[in-house]
């Protein structure tokens, strides 16, 4: 088959129709017992892309039936109930999440830097145990007295200097210019130095006099208590900070399913715009329309997703379907010429050719599209295809045309 231009005859049969007026138009050979019968139709082209809706919501836009589209331009609005409240529900849901993340992440460098400084302390007595037992044991020389002297003095220092520090930030603080919480590192300091100069004294103590069975006894347990007390710091530092890198993937996990959900949503109002997949002329199929029955769609339908809305007619593809009296369309027979006139082009006649005939009858007003939605007739016609050649003629869908058909007369 040829492709060429659709027409689809949804009218009755006209015996008795005037022929068309212009320039002699060519003939079908009339043999003694036919006669001539006209078939008025419209012109309807051929399907080369159909139009899906990608979700479903109420038509807020919808171009204009049988207009002349290009690929790519947007056809219809689609708008989905209560889309944009979603979507500002999940950009509030995404800052939620955003802040839930930068809070944790606060947190967690802020117990970083507590448990290490106690760490720390923790490692220093440690230090310190373990220097008072090893001087104690094995005492010191003259010369390692006067640098004691020297460290002790430095100790004094640096404890003093600490304390000066953090006399000076805690009257900020009671004045409001800063955070308690900007006290804890010079606080550890304090310790620390007061803990050296502790350290340093112990040291010079031990050193002036020998060491008592009892206080080897009782240095070797402080050593001991402090190393246990270290492992037990760490091992529970260890279990924290899991439970905060838990924490802190579930808030992550959270955000990324936020911003998920915030893109699918936008996706979605992307895809209520609707573009022509192909160019030519849009033919807005039929539906069926509450308290209205069958008819186009307007603006406010609702429609589905993955819906088949419209079709994308190729002009210049074209055939015609006839419906045939059943007491006709045993004389019609594949490759039978037939005439067509166009009423858009009254002095032109073309010539065509049966294509098809259907094997099984149907009722009139259910021959071709324009049948639904209208009430049966009761009366059975076939639906025959033919096919002509346009002539390089500018046609369009819905343009009307009359089809010559030769028939034995019934009446004779």
């Amino acid at each position: 088959m040829k492709p060429l231009c659709t027409i689809l005859i949804a009218g009755c049969l006209l015996t008795a129709c005037r022929e068309p007026e212009g320039p002699q138009a060519p003939t079908l050979p009339l043999s003694t017992g036919q006669e001539k019968q006209l078939l008025r139709g419209v012109l309807v082209g051929e399907s080369v892309a159909e139009v899906v809706l990608p979700i479903g919501g109420a038509l807020t836009a919808l171009p204009e039936n049988g207009s002349l589209v290009r690929k790519g331009q947007v056809l219809f609005q689609i708008e989905q109930d209560g889309l944009d409240e979603e979507i500002e529900l999940a950009l509030d849901r995404v800052a939620q999440a955003e802040l839930d993340v930068l809070v944790i992440t606060k947190y967690r460098r802020r117990d970083t830097l507590n448990q290490e400084g106690m760490l720390e302390l923790d490692r220093s007595q440690l230090k310190h145990d373990q220097l008072g037992f090893d001087v104690a044991v094995a005492g010191l020389t003259a010369e390692e007295r006067r640098v004691l002297d020297l460290d002790i003095d430095l100790a004094t220092l640096a404890l003093e200097e600490a304390q000066d520090d953090l006399e000076a930030e805690e009257r900020l603080v009671k004045r409001g210019f800063l955070n308690a919480r900007s006290l804890d590192p010079l606080l550890r300091a304090r310790d620390t130095a007061a803990t050296r100069l502790e350290e340093t004294v112990l040291r010079k103590k031990l050193a002036l006099r020998p060491l008592p069975e009892e206080e080897h006894l009782r240095l070797a347990a402080e050593v001991r208590k402090s190393t246990s007390k270290v492992a037990r710091a760490e091992e529970t530092w260890q279990i924290a900070l899991k439970r905060l890198e838990a924490y802190f993937a579930y808030r992550e996990a959270q955000l990324k399913d936020a911003n998920r959900r915030l893109k699918e949503l936008e996706r979605r109002r992307n895809g209520g715009q609707v573009e022509s997949p192909a160019d030519g002329v849009l033919k807005i199929r039929l539906r069926l329309l509450s308290g209205i029955g069958w008819d186009l769609p307007m603006l406010g339908t609702q429609v589905s997703g993955m819906e088949v809305i419209a079709d994308i007619i190729d002009p210049t593809r074209m055939s015609i379907v006839l419906a045939v009296h059943q007491r006709d369309a045993a004389n019609l027979h594949v490759g039978q010429p037939v005439l067509v006139h166009l009423p858009a082009h009254p002095d032109r006649w073309l010539r065509g050719t049966v294509e098809h005939r259907a094997e099984m009858a149907q009722d009139r007003n259910r021959i071709g599209a324009m049948g639904i939605g209208q009430v049966p007739t009761g009366q059975a016609w076939f639906s025959v295809q033919v096919d002509f050649d346009a002539e390089g003629l500018a046609l369009h869908p819905g343009m009307s045309a009359v089809v010559e058909i030769l028939s034995e007369n019934h009446h004779e």
